[in-house]
């Protein structure tokens, strides 16, 4: 064996191993440290390829007669050749020749030289190719697409939980400024104007093979957000006016009615279709939420607006409804009624914008009635504790205080009496106002913050539920150990602390007790995809629109041929897939393209306080598996048992459909139905809609998009009056009033029955979409 061959083998294991070693150091990485490792490229991390070809170069001239000094100084020139790629032949040719060792081991010092230099080109150009074929696969993919509009933590939150849609995030960024999102593989799409391309993003799903697209505006700047989202809008109006452009010039030759028909139609169906292809979420602040509330009434159902504390908010309630720190020494499970001496209240610590949408929702939602001489509004106490004096604020006094302003007039003793005024017989029944509040300007550093507090919670029989976000997540979390201590001080049994933690932090020891619990965990309630887009609780009030309207096409089928038939006898109506799927579809349009938003959030909110109302019958409902869910027939047998439903012979979605009359028994299904017409008309009110006065129950009229006078009934979601905004027995005199006018029989106009559906539907609605009743 020459000594040719001895160093060519030294060589070629000298090459394995760094191979080897640089492969694993490679692949073993993760994304954003490969990343880093194929970056060092560009540095000469790898100059161990090139140092091989000095001693093969030398090999070969010195073989080929060169003498040594010279073979060192001709070896360095050609190994200089190949960083440029130039492989210089002709002084190893003649010993490749002889030894077929030493050819294998030049060659492998070429290939991996030419690897090395390919790497090089990688570490250059990687981010841009990979920023272009990102593009290119974003804007051409026929699969489902998420845009996220702007760059912050929360984006990236969002944009990192979405796991099935091809997604992007655009921003203004630089290559440069861009390295750091390249590296934990953001595609980012750079662009100065990003109006111009959510219009085109909205361009992208005309096409027919397209998928859906899912856009979220969040740029943490009012102003900009509603930029972009108005020229969201601009764009929609227009493709809406082209395709009624389009159906104008079909329906030349057309009467006029029937072209009218059809290009109603027609625009119709295109525009469902256009908003089963795009939806943009806007956050935005609450101060400027009227704003956004234009914009969405204005976007043929393909723009929503997205707040992020009403999203905390509503997490909030959905897990943690007053029922749930209440127990049967509060609650009769008989008939759903909160046992007369106990008080319920919660105390807020910081009156920011977290408790401010707490209060409000936590208002709308939770509703009790108590039986005092018969049934009555059991108000919760809501105390507000912060340093500032907070007990006026613009968006209340616009919204949730908008009824108590106008009708209340406030006595020396902090409570509110009705006006005179309003007593004179305008009104249908006006309801009570729907919860109490006091203010105290208190410092969580001042005394009198816990002497306060223990004033409150220390009354017999009272149910206190603190909830603590007034600063930091830490600062939070030490005030709950503080209170909890001062709760074994007081001798406090029924006090729970709930607590805002931004940033999850379940590893606190404080969140293993049974009272004290952790919410608005913003990376899992605000910054999802779930809880933006689809959340359970719109699902199911979009269902519940849905049901409505088969129950309400049902029962002008049945009317009809009553009526043909000169019968009072429920005749069976089948229904085809094709006539249901026609409704729903109809359903749908209208549930974003003609309702409000504020009527969208009614049944959503009616869905959010379905856990409130099995507490009250002491059953609850759970996302995940339990160990033994009740049945249909056993959850009827709670919930009816003294006043047993009247089910007629016609089955919807699998959901036998009620037969209702005006004569409303007492009960506890009657009970639940009082309970949730006053959670309704708190959440109107805290949505500042006022009562219609009798008039105008019974004269209002308004014209539709036919051109046709109808009627009104008091609703107005412009003025923000609504007919139905009364007390439960007052919804009779609504009815009557209504009758009279009409000329017809009072239970074709109740609105009663409607305050029974929700229950009625409970658990159909529940199992549908995942959940399990079961008993506490």
């Amino acid at each position: 064996m020459t000594i040719y061959t001895i160093v060519s083998i030294i060589i070629l294991s000298v090459l394995a191993f760094f191979l080897v070693l640089t492969a694993i150091r490679l692949f073993s990485k993760e994304r954003s440290q490969r990343i880093l490792f194929l970056k060092e490229f560009k540095h000469g991390n790898c100059f161990w390829a090139y140092l091989a070809a000095l001693p093969m170069y030398f090999m070969g001239y010195v073989y080929g007669g060169t003498n040594w000094f010279l073979s060192i100084f001709l070896s360095i020139n050609d190994s200089l050749s190949l960083v440029v790629l130039s492989y210089e032949t002709d002084a190893v040719e003649a010993l490749m020749a002889n030894n077929t060792v030493y050819a294998i081991a030049v060659v492998a010092t070429f290939l991996i030289i030419t690897a090395n230099a390919g790497l090089f080109i990688v570490a250059l150009l990687d981010q841009i190719i990979w920023l272009r074929m990102g593009k290119k696969r974003f804007e051409t993919t026929n699969k489902d697409r998420l845009l996220v509009v702007g760059y912050n933590q929360g984006n990236l939150q969002i944009y990192k939980s979405e796991n099935n849609r091809q997604k992007a995030l655009l921003c203004d960024f630089s290559l440069k400024e861009g390295g750091s999102l390249y590296t934990d593989d953001v595609l980012y799409l750079s662009s100065k104007d990003w109006q111009d391309y959510c219009k085109k993003v909205v361009q992208y799903c005309l096409n027919e093979e397209a998928g859906n697209t899912l856009v979220v505006i969040n740029t943490q700047d009012d102003e900009r957000n509603v930029k972009i989202a108005n020229a969201v809008t601009c764009e929609l109006k227009a493709i809406v006016q082209n395709y009624k452009d389009l159906a104008q010039q079909e329906a030349q030759n057309m009467s006029q009615s029937d072209a009218e028909k059809f290009v109603k139609g027609k625009v119709q169906t295109h525009c469902k279709k256009l908003f089963d292809k795009i939806t943009v979420y806007v956050f935005g602040s609450t101060q400027d939420k009227t704003i956004y509330d234009e914009i969405v009434e204005d976007s043929f159902g393909c723009v929503r607006y997205v707040n992020k504390y009403t999203q905390i908010a509503t997490d909030f309630i959905d897990n943690y409804p007053l029922t749930k720190f209440m127990d049967q020494r509060h609650l009769d499970y008989s008939t759903a009624l909160v046992r007369e001496d106990v008080a319920i209240n919660v105390i807020g610590v910081g009156f920011g914008d977290v408790f401010r949408q707490i209060l409000t929702l936590s208002v709308a939602n939770n509703q009790f009635l108590t039986n005092n001489n018969g049934l009555c509004l059991k108000p919760v106490s809501y105390h507000v504790f912060d340093k500032e004096n907070v007990s006026c604020d613009k968006n209340l006094n616009h919204t949730y205080y908008h009824y108590r302003n106008e009708f209340f007039d406030k006595k020396e003793d902090g409570s509110y009496q009705l006006k005179q005024e309003k007593q004179q017989g305008d009104y249908l029944p006006l309801p009570s106002l729907p919860a109490e509040e006091r203010f105290y300007q208190v410092a969580v550093e001042h005394p009198d913050f816990y002497d306060k507090i223990k004033c409150i919670t220390t009354a017999k029989n009272s149910v206190n539920v603190v909830v603590v976000c007034f600063g930091t997540d830490l600062e939070n979390i030490d005030l709950a150990y503080k209170l909890l201590h001062m709760k074994q001080e007081w001798g406090v049994e029924n006090l729970v602390v709930l607590v805002r933690v931004r940033t999850g932090k379940e590893h606190c020891a404080i969140f293993s007790r049974d009272d004290c619990f952790m919410f608005g965990d913003e990376e899992n309630v605000v910054y999802n995809v779930d809880k933006i887009h689809n959340g359970k609780m719109e699902e199911m009030a979009k269902m519940c629109d849905r049901l409505y309207a088969l129950q309400y096409d049902l029962s002008e089928k049945i009317a009809k041929a009553q009526k043909e038939n000169n019968s009072d006898q429920e005749p069976i109506i089948e229904y085809t897939k094709e006539q249901i799927d026609a409704i729903v579809a109809q359903a749908d349009y209208d549930w974003y393209a003609k309702k409000s938003q504020q009527e969208r959030a009614s049944n959503t909110y009616a869905c959010l306080s379905l856990r409130s109302k099995l507490n009250l019958m002491g059953l609850d409902y759970s996302k995940e598996e339990v160990s033994s869910p009740i049945t249909r027939e056993q959850y009827f047998a709670v919930y009816d048992k003294e006043n047993h439903i009247n089910y007629g012979k016609n089955t919807i979605y699998d959901n036998k459909v009620v037969n209702y009359d005006v004569n409303f028994k007492d009960c506890l299904r009657t009970t639940l139905a009082v309970g949730e017409h006053y959670r309704w008309n708190s959440f109107m009110i805290s949505c500042g809609t006022i009562p219609a006065t009798k008039k105008a129950i019974e004269k209002e009229t308004t014209t539709n998009e036919k051109g046709e006078t109808k009627y009104t009934n008091g609703k107005n979601y412009q003025m923000r009056r609504h007919g139905n905004l009364t007390t439960f027995l007052g919804l009779v005199q609504f009815r009557q009033i209504v009758a009279k006018r009409k000329g017809c029989d009072e239970a074709s106009c109740d609105v009663i029955k409607y305050d029974y559906q929700i229950m009625d539907n409970a658990h159909w609605l529940l199992t549908k979409h995942g959940y399990q009743i079961f008993k506490k």
